[in-house]
């Protein structure tokens, strides 16, 4: 089949914020094109689109971008989600478009420092990610995947999960902070992390449900409301440490003893949600945002004591 052309960065932004550009790589665009000229083709057309796609997006196809090294594995995938691509697929890639825009324009308006100075690239991940930041060509850059969020989100709840991806990439820069070392960080550091962009996303859409800025499970926030003081003193012994084990129980789906207790998984979000709100009781956002150091780390140590006590 004759090659497509790949798509070309675009910019997002609004006129009045041009400092908030997000310069976009919609991949996904490219990808929903050629399965629906390859739909009723055979395997060997199917596999040649595929092929086609992956070189012309190859920086995207590693293992530090989405986690996939080129080859069967990532052929299988690859072909799966060709046959699965639906026929709203483009309508979906389009409203999280809008989405990023409007988002960088709050992101703009709050945090005066904001600069959307990194690639968003739109892509499938084959069910690898819904969004993170990632290494794409030796350069930072932001990853979202339609194919995965498309799954749990609708197109009302994009605005909030896009800003909280959004922040972990201005988070990073403004002070050290991101989600990308994951169960390899110190504790306290992720707890900051993901609840800072958290409370971030819905203090961005005020006219959103707390639900969902807590993506998932979307009962979170009720069903950790009541475990908060045996969560904070759970994580509060361990907020110095690299532990991956307290990392899956409060950050992942959660393990064995999470279950047996009937904690939520992901309930370090809330936890890191609840800390960030207190904290925005004397800091604004971005004061928040450019918090770091043992400052914060004693800050944070007081607020879960709080917690813990039941205050």
């Amino acid at each position: 089949m004759p090659h497509l052309i790949a798509p070309l960065l675009v910019i997002l932004a609004s006129a009045a914020h041009a400092g908030a550009a997000c310069r976009v790589d919609d991949a996904y665009a490219d990808f929903v094109q050629r399965a629906k000229i390859t739909q009723g083709a055979g395997d060997e057309a199917r596999l040649a689109a595929l092929h086609d796609f992956l070189a012309a997006h190859a920086g995207l196809y590693t293992a530090e971008a989405i986690g996939i090294i080129p080859g069967p594995e990532l052929e299988r995938a690859g072909l799966r989600e060709m046959a699965a691509v639906s026929a709203s697929a483009a309508d979906f890639d389009a409203a999280l478009q809008r989405a990023l825009a409007v988002t960088a324009d709050r992101f703009a308006q709050a945090l005066p420092d904001f600069r959307c100075d990194f690639v968003v690239y739109v892509a499938p991940t084959f069910g690898r990610m819904d969004g993170a930041g990632r290494v794409v060509d030796g350069k930072p850059a932001l990853v979202l995947g339609p194919d995965v969020i498309a799954s749990y989100q609708t197109p009302g709840q994009l605005p909030v999960f896009i800003a909280h991806e959004l922040f972990h990439r201005y988070h990073f820069a403004a002070a050290g902070f991101s989600d990308d070392l994951a169960e390899r960080d110190l504790l306290w550091r992720t707890l900051w992390a993901e609840g800072l962009a958290t409370y971030a996303s819905a203090r961005l859409n005020p006219d959103r449900p707390l639900a969902d800025a807590m993506l998932l499970p979307r009962d979170l926030a009720e069903r950790a409301a009541p475990l908060v003081p045996a969560l904070a003193r759970e994580i509060s012994v361990r907020l110095d440490e690299v532990d991956p084990a307290t990392f899956a129980r409060f950050f992942e789906g959660g393990d064995a003893s999470a279950l047996a207790r009937g904690w939520p998984a992901r309930s370090g979000y809330y936890l890191g949600y609840l800390v960030a709100e207190r904290l925005a009781q004397r800091h604004t956002l971005p004061e928040l945002a450019h918090l770091q150091g043992p400052a914060l780390r004693r800050e944070i140590g007081e607020v879960l004591a709080a917690l813990a006590a039941g205050r």
